[in-house]
């Protein structure tokens, strides 16, 4: 591995002895309902960097990467990778920094290589970026496990599939971005495509969908489960609702040597083996009603009801389970209450829920009501629920910290300032655990009162025997049950977990109902892997501070996660008697509520925050004042928009101390900052995308900036969201960009959301990436232009142009060859069909030309732009002889259909 990261998105944060997290984006909001909005991961790592060993790391050669992009349009081979420095400087994601170099040719190229499984969401992230039947990895043989959502045996359940996947089924406010999203992967099912009847009597179609960590993290971004469709041979037994081990390989639809003729072009897999793992679906045409049974399928976004596109399911649950998200993978189980299994059309069943899991996905707030079938958000909005698990084995007893103290000294004090940092009407309890747990404090709303009586029952915690992590999670559990609101686990252990009961035994049931637990290993004995593991799980965050005195921060950084509230700045300074630091934070239109806090090791240390006027705080009329012994916090109702300042002063210290303001706000504003790293050996480039929501909505028409610093280093980067650029899809709240790093270090990142629909908006997102090896750059996506807001006028030239200025006509015709449209609208227009021959062996660099013909029904050769000669350039108006950009020279044959489809 060439780079490391701490990783923190709104309910996740990976942070090792050397990762700092510092960034955090979560909104709820207390006086309006319809901004409460708990966002709990239910599964999946949640970074987005693998390390050394991990199974879903492989390699491909660098050298046949950059060749084959090259040939496929997507490399413009010595040419700057990024934006001119007039755009902005590096608005794609590389900055003026990004060159591809003119060595960077197919000349000596590897061949492709896989070492490990390659998981369905890193395969559609490569497609994503960059749409195209000569992508390096066609041909290569894959591994990963999935389940199968569906089997199609004819084109009737093609169709049948095509007509019921409606994305704005399972998107959180139908806004349509999924179909463009997911073209690349989910094609088969729609219109276009063309299958004989014989085609079923040597295979079927089985539509795959991933459930390993990078799927997850695939749904964390774009809110759907990444699936590939797959050709199986008809002899293999397949059913749906299977937990299956794939091994196949990457096909395209439309080239010379596809095993199928679809009509159409797109990526698909020959499934060469499917082992069952097992079965998640039972429900058959012979069950009946009262039967036990499960099934599994798609989560619709507005009701109860799980779908494969060939079966639904409408449930109601026995219990409370969590909401799921729509787009989530869910497996329920429970009594069946009726079924209709109609020859050829679509099978239903309703079943009365005693038993869900989330495969992959997250979960939603409220839960669903009775009679409606719609999200149970009520006019009460629903607070946090959180419960504190302090280990207090005899190994906390140890006094291996800077300052000296104990480390149950260290853990009574962070636990205290959590206390403190709890806001009002939020509920928190307390569990100590040794080799056995108890409840130190039941789980109550905080107010003054509360807080005190909690404070004297964590100061009689001490250490003594053996570590049960198991015990611990399964007390707060009991405590948890029946709750409604979102739940949280906060751990803190300093060993490893030596005493029953497992903690995987306790963790479905944790899983089941939606916890999310947030992981604190103290020392260096600490049981990272296990504390990791459960964080990841349920898509909680996990900290490790070999200095124990350390883990006081973590405690105040996880007091935000667990309150859904949206982090507006962080301060970190280390002061002296006498020393002051300020910082400063804006307080935009959507904050209900301001809290600024402070927590720092001992002694004493004061905060300050100043309005936007430059008037002191004080405490009345609104404003909450609460000091601990390592903690300060001021809490501010209604506060005022605007620029607010904060002073941190060193009132008696006897050494050097680090102290940290935390400053965060009750907004529905959230946004995730992601970091993908899983092709920076070969193309030495990062994958960022910021994913902004404000409610259950996608926050669009924000603007972006990134900026990376190393030293002396700096560079900015802007994220777009106009489909420009490296932008696969405009105004979904994603806004993208790609980052090369000029030299190995430390970079911090500060991201900066401005504007949009809250016009005063101003967040700032702070995070650090350690890169150990630059690796020479190339551009790893297809560029893409800013689409017009009104096509409907423009010609198919003019179009060509918007999806791809800068890619040759080979690249062009691998993306016209799909349609824009996913399930849900079969049989509306009629298609182009695009074949396209590239010759590899010829010049490979920039500047070569192509030849291009134009068929319209008849054997004429005719220029794309009619009344221009043969030989043409790609843009329109340009001299005949022209530079296609792709690396090669190609033949290409362009053959259009009665319409263009939009």
């Amino acid at each position: 591995m060439t780079a490391t990261a701490d990783y923190c998105p709104s309910s996740a944060v990976r942070v090792s002895a050397r990762w700092e997290a510092v960034e955090r984006c979560t909104g709820t909001s207390r006086k309006r309902a319809n901004r409460t909005r708990r966002r709990t991961r239910i599964r999946g790592r949640m970074t987005n960097f693998t390390r050394d060993g991990d199974s879903d790391r492989r390699s491909v050669s660098r050298r046949r990467f950059v060749s084959t992009t090259a040939a496929a349009g997507v490399l413009a081979t010595g040419r700057t990778a990024a934006q001119n420095d007039d755009d902005g400087g590096g608005g794609d994601g590389g900055g003026s920094a990004v060159n591809v170099g003119t060595t960077d040719t197919i000349e000596n190229a590897d061949e492709v290589r896989f070492d490990e499984a390659i998981p369905v969401g890193e395969l559609a992230q490569l497609f994503i970026e960059f749409d195209t039947a000569n992508h390096p990895v066609i041909g290569t043989d894959v591994q990963f496990q999935g389940v199968v959502l569906n089997t199609v045996a004819s084109n009737e359940e093609r169709t049948a599939v095509s007509a019921n996947l409606e994305w704005d089924e399972f998107e959180w406010e139908g806004d349509r971005i999924l179909s463009p999203l997911f073209e690349p992967m989910a094609w088969v099912s729609g219109g276009d495509v063309s299958l004989e009847s014989s085609f079923y009597d040597e295979y079927q179609l089985v539509r795959l969908a991933g459930t390993a960590d990078a799927d997850q993290r695939f749904f964390d971004r774009y809110g759907s489960v990444p699936y590939v469709w797959g050709v199986v041979p008809a002899t293999e037994s397949v059913q749906p609702g299977t937990v299956v081990d794939v091994t196949g390989t990457v096909e395209y639809a439309g080239r010379d040597d596809s095993t199928v003729e679809f009509g159409a072009s797109g990526v698909y897999l020959t499934v060469t083996s499917l082992v069952d793992r097992g079965q998640r679906t039972t429900i058959s045409a012979s069950t009946s009603s009262g039967d036990r049974a499960s099934f599994l399928g798609t989560q619709i976004r507005t009701q109860p009801q799980l779908t494969t596109g060939l079966a639904d399911l409408e449930y109601s649950y026995e219990t409370e389970f969590p909401r799921p998200a729509g787009g989530s993978i869910v497996t329920h189980e429970g009594q069946v209450e009726s079924t209709d299994y109609e020859s050829g059309g679509i099978d239903t069943a309703s079943m009365r829920t005693t038993g869900q899991r989330i495969v992959v996905g997250e979960t939603r707030p409220g839960q669903w009501e009775a009679e409606s079938g719609d999200s149970g958000d009520s006019e009460e909005p629903e607070f946090p629920n959180t419960v504190a698990v302090l280990d207090t084995s005899g190994s906390m007893d140890q006094r291996d910290t800077v300052s000296g103290d104990s480390r149950i000294a260290v853990a009574k004090q962070s636990a205290r300032s959590l206390v403190n940092f709890v806001e009002n009407g939020n509920k928190l309890g307390i569990v100590d655990f040794d080799y056995r747990a108890t409840t130190t404090s039941s789980l109550e709303s905080l107010d003054e009162d509360a807080r005190g009586v909690m404070k004297d029952d964590i100061d009689r915690l001490s250490p003594s025997g053996g570590t049960s992590i198991g015990a611990g999670l399964r007390e707060a559990l009991d405590l948890l049950r029946g709750t409604t609101g979102p739940k949280s686990i906060i751990l803190l252990s300093d060993g490893e977990h030596n005493e029953p009961p497992s903690p995987d035994s306790i963790l479905p049931e944790l899983k089941s109902l939606g916890v999310t637990i947030y992981t604190i290993g103290m020392g260096s004995s600490a049981g990272e892997t296990l504390l990791e593991r459960l964080a990841d799980e349920t898509g909680g965050q996990s900290a490790f501070r070999p200095e124990p005195g350390e883990i006081r921060q973590v405690f105040q950084q996880f007091s935000i996660s667990v309150q859904n509230r949206s982090q507006i700045t962080s301060e970190r300074a280390e002061l002296t008697e006498g020393d002051t630091a300020s910082g400063s934070a804006t307080v935009d239109g959507s904050c209900d509520e301001v809290q600024f806090s402070l927590s720092y090791p001992g002694s004493e240390i004061t905060l300050q925050p100043e309005t936007p006027a430059g008037e002191p705080l004080s405490e009345g009329d609104g404003v909450v004042h609460r000091v601990g012994e390592t903690s300060e916090i001021w809490t501010v109702e209604e506060p005022e928009t605007g620029d607010w300042s904060f002073t941190m002063t060193g009132e008696q210290l006897s050494r050097p101390e680090v102290a940290t303001t935390e400053v965060s706000a009750d907004s529905p504003i959230d946004a995730d900052l992601f970091i993908n790293d899983f092709h920076y050996e070969q193309t030495g480039m990062f994958r960022v995308e910021l994913k902004a929501t404000n409610g259950e909505r996608r926050y669009t028409g924000g603007d972006v900036t990134l900026t990376a610093t190393n030293g002396d280093e700096t560079a900015e980067i802007a994220l777009r969201d106009d489909r420009g650029g490296p932008d696969p899809v405009g105004n979904d709240g994603i806004y993208t960009g790609y980052f090369h790093p000029e030299s190995t270090g430390e970079y911090t990142f500060s991201a900066a959301i401005t504007g949009g629909e809250v016009a005063d908006l101003q967040r700032d997102f702070t995070r650090r990436l350690q890169v150990d090896e630059v690796v020479d750059p190339i551009r790893p996506y297809r560029e893409r232009e800013p689409l017009s807001s009104d096509t409907s006028s423009t010609g198919l030239l003019e179009r060509l142009e918007q999806y791809a200025p800068f890619v040759g006509i080979a690249a062009v015709g691998a993306i016209l060859a799909k349609r824009y449209w996913l399930g849900g609208d079969d049989g509306a227009g009629t298609t182009a069909e695009i074949g396209a021959e590239t010759d590899t062996g010829r010049d490979a660099e920039a500047g070569t030309h192509a030849e291009t013909s134009t068929e319209t029904g008849t054997d004429a050769e005719a220029d794309i732009e009619a009344g221009t000669d043969a030989e043409a350039d790609i843009e329109a108006g340009t001299d005949a002889e022209a530079d296609t950009e792709t690396g090669t020279d190609a033949e290409t044959g362009i053959e259009v259909g009665d319409a263009e489809r939009e």
